[in-house]
Formats: structure tokens, sequence, C-alpha cells
């Protein structure tokens, strides 16, 4: 999934289910909302956007991460799979982490 403002990329998310993108928390402060789409593509509107409780924003350029920088977006409409759309695929691994372990992600 990606998020644009005034036609640029801004931001990527992934979708969970029709209505569930999960993406980085600073990705909220990004947007003015608008609907402009440049061509294919679902355009969907959002109906909130959960923030981690913890996120903390860079305070300054020379730190280099933001502190629990994870969002969740539902979307008030809902968007199928379809030859170029799908749903993220679980682990099927059943190892669970340790409380309060430290996790990176891309996308």
């Amino acid at each position: 999934m990606q998020f644009q403002n005034a036609g640029s990329h801004i931001c990527g998310g992934t979708l969970l289910d029709n209505t569930t993108v999960v993406t980085a928390a600073h990705c909220a402060y990004a947007m003015e909302p608008r609907e402009d789409q440049q061509s294919g593509g679902v355009i969907a509107a959002v109906a909130a956007i959960i923030k981690h409780p913890e996120y903390s924003r860079r305070k300054s350029p020379q730190e280099r991460f933001a502190i629990n920088d994870i969002a969740i977006f539902k979307l008030l409409t809902p968007i199928g799979e379809t030859d170029n759309i799908r749903f993220a695929t679980p682990s099927k691994d059943d190892g669970d982490l340790e409380a309060n372990s430290t996790a990176i992600a891309a996308g």
C-alpha cells in the first residue's frame, strides 16, 4: 500500500485485511486528506488512525530512529483482494518473542 501527498510517495503500509493497514506512526503526520489517483490502484478513505500509545517522534536530526513508530490505519472503504492486491500472510513460526524485545521492520 502506498500513501501519497500531492502525487508524491511519502509512506508505505501493509494491508492486513480488507480494512486494516499497518504502517509507521510518523506517516500519520505527513498526509493531507485528498483523492488523487494517477493510474490503477484503489482509493480508500481512512476511518481512524491508531498510533502506538508510547510513540515518540525524533526530537532532532541526530536521533536515528523514532520510538514505537507504528500505527494502524482503519479504512472506511474496504479493499478486496485482486490479482494485484493481497493481504499480508502471518508467519507460520510459532515462536514467541520475549517481553520487551526489540523489533525492526521495513516497509
